[in-house]
């Protein structure tokens, strides 16, 4: 229906098991989504073995899978139905007890608590049942999904590499110094720089609201786009406001570190400004690669010391741009992407 409302024809359908892609001949891809599949699998790992079979060599899947910690209240829940329930009952019964169930819940029950972490159970049978009742759900914490997606072949893992992003959060979510907020302690220093995968376990169980996982999946690290190669083209994503706009926020402390909140992700983080990202912010227009950027930058200058050359700029934007590219708001693009996508 959403392919017909948007006039596309030229697609595919394919009606058929995930397991069942190895022999459905349909060539491999540059991209896979596969969105809250893989936990509901007897076997996740064949699925995603069934997926990575049909990835392109440069390729990358979005992958989303439920998270521990986040959904330790629905857990809960499925086994007090499980109890409460005994043994398999007809769905419409099951459903109408886990219905009385809800109603009765104490304030101090862990899902009562967290009830504003989900709300299938808001929306109908359909979702009490797959939230509250379904036989086959598993979930993962940051560190399983590091072990088995990126873990060595030897010891059972796969050798990708992940690029954790939430919804309209990014990377946020996973890392310690943003789910600290507006006043963190002195050791948030500390904690950033620790390796990746502690900081996102870490982050996991301070914030505890990652009720799903998502990420894309690559081969390597080599397909994530490069900050510091000046031919890529950095551009707003998600971003109501504009680089004008936002290169007066990043203005307006005069260089000095300051607390940024960014209402539209509930985020808040100190960021160091630097010297030069209110000027950088402003010609950042989705068009131009950073090369251009830094030559229009000291086309505008008037310093009476020498405009800084592009390592200048790269390193001094550099936080600026994690702050915001954690959050999926600044992103950069091939230079050829335009071209490929016509």
């Amino acid at each position: 229906q959403r392919a017909r409302i948007r006039g596309l024809t030229n697609i595919r359908w394919v009606h058929d098991s995930l397991l069942n892609l190895p022999q459905l001949d349909l060539g491999r891809f540059d991209y896979i989504g596969c969105t809250g599949v893989l936990h509901h699998l007897a076997d996740p790992d064949a699925g995603f073995k069934a997926l990575r079979g049909s990835l392109k060599p440069a390729g990358a899947i979005g992958l989303m899978v439920y998270g521990t910690t986040g959904r330790t209240g629905v857990y809960q829940m499925q086994s007090l139905m499980r109890m409460v329930n005994g043994p398999p009952l007809d769905m419409q019964t099951e459903i109408a007890n886990t219905r009385d169930i809800l109603a009765s819940l104490p304030k101090s029950n862990w899902f009562r608590r967290g009830e504003e972490l989900y709300g299938d159970h808001k929306n109908g049978d359909a979702g009490i049942y797959d939230l509250l009742l379904h036989s086959q759900d598993r979930s993962y914490s940051v560190g399983e999904l590091f072990d088995w997606l990126e873990g060595s072949p030897q010891g059972g893992g796969h050798g990708m590499h992940l690029e954790f992003t939430d919804v309209q959060r990014g990377r946020a979510p996973y890392l310690p110094h943003f789910v600290l907020g507006r006043s963190p302690p002195a050791m948030a220093d500390k904690l950033r720089r620790l390796p990746r995968r502690r900081q996102y376990e870490i982050a996991e169980l301070l914030g505890g609201d990652l009720v799903t996982h998502s990420a894309y999946v690559t081969p390597s690290a080599s397909c994530t786009a490069p900050y510091g190669d000046a031919a890529y083209v950095p551009f707003f994503f998600h971003e109501p406001l504009t680089g004008e706009v936002l290169g007066r926020v990043f203005g307006a402390n005069r260089g000095q570190r300051f607390v940024m909140q960014h209402e539209h992700s509930g985020t808040w983080v100190s960021v160091s400004p630097g010297k030069y990202s209110p000027q950088i912010l402003r010609l950042i227009d989705g068009k131009r690669s950073f090369a251009e950027i830094f030559d229009q930058f000291r086309a505008d200058w008037h310093g009476k010391s020498p405009a800084p050359d592009n390592a200048v700029l790269f390193a001094d934007f550099a936080e600026p741009y994690e702050v915001l590219n954690a959050l999926d708001r600044l992103l950069l693009k091939h230079p050829q992407a335009d071209a490929t996508a016509r």
